[in-house]
């Protein structure tokens, strides 16, 4: 189980990359086309609408569980002072920091939970690429794999207050191991935590393989379009 967990966060690190990366250049790649950058925020903001509805309403969902204030949800662009695009807002009341740690965390574990739950429903099994009555419907589980995977990391200031949640809760896990409390699972609690987390590695991988495919061919066609119209790239930091 452990080396599940240590998988599962090389995938995470891996994806996120790939997450910015992705999103960079599609924006990069239209302004090379048109020369402008609204169109080009636009062209990039309608192409992740769907992941970013999940974000917001991730921690819309989220904070309504914990009973947090809401305010206004916009998933329309702005830009931000310092030049950074934000593709959607959730204004929130004030809470404490464990329960806006957890709003904040809100879009990677409900992300997490649908990768895992379309591949199950879209990609049990890969060879059913090769199944023509089901080849539309694998293709469209990858698609839902790669539009919530680039959508699903929070920004800095979405998690802000982990710089006080983790410290305590770290403080207190320890204070509790130093005293004698010790938490034993039953072996197959284990077992079954152990194969749900290779499951979702395996999509998570599968979805870690579609997104370095879309990367690779969003490079490759922004070094075309360099080179063809003889124009610099620009790119935009994208936040949701």
């Amino acid at each position: 189980m452990l080396i599940q967990l240590i998988f599962l966060f090389f995938l995470l690190f891996f994806v996120f990359f790939l997450a910015l990366k992705i999103s960079t250049y599609i924006y990069s790649a239209v302004f090379l086309l048109t020369k402008n950058k609204n169109i080009a925020v636009g062209v990039l903001v309608f192409f992740l609408l769907p992941g970013t509805i999940i974000h917001e309403f991730s921690h819309l969902i989220i904070a309504t569980l914990l009973r947090v204030p809401t305010g206004e949800l916009t998933i329309l662009p702005t830009i931000e002072k310092n030049g950074e695009v934000r593709a959607g807002r959730l204004m929130l009341g004030k809470s404490d920091p464990f329960r806006h740690s957890l709003i904040g965390l809100a879009p990677m574990i409900i992300g997490l939970t649908l990768i895992y739950l379309v591949g199950k429903l879209f990609i049990p099994n890969l060879n059913l690429l090769t199944t023509h009555n089901s080849q539309l419907t694998t293709i469209f589980g990858f698609y839902l794999l790669f539009i919530t995977s680039i959508t699903m990391f929070s920004s800095k200031k979405d998690l802000e207050s982990l710089i006080i949640s983790i410290p305590i809760t770290i403080l207190a896990i320890f204070s509790l191991y130093i005293i004698g409390v010790r938490v034993f699972l039953e072996l197959d609690l284990v077992e079954k935590a152990s194969s749900l987390l290779a499951d979702l590695n395996y999509f998570l991988l599968l979805t870690a393989a579609v997104d370095y495919l879309i990367f690779f061919f969003l490079s490759l066609i922004i070094y075309l379009l360099q080179k063809i119209l003889k124009r610099r790239s620009f790119f935009y930091k994208l936040s949701f």
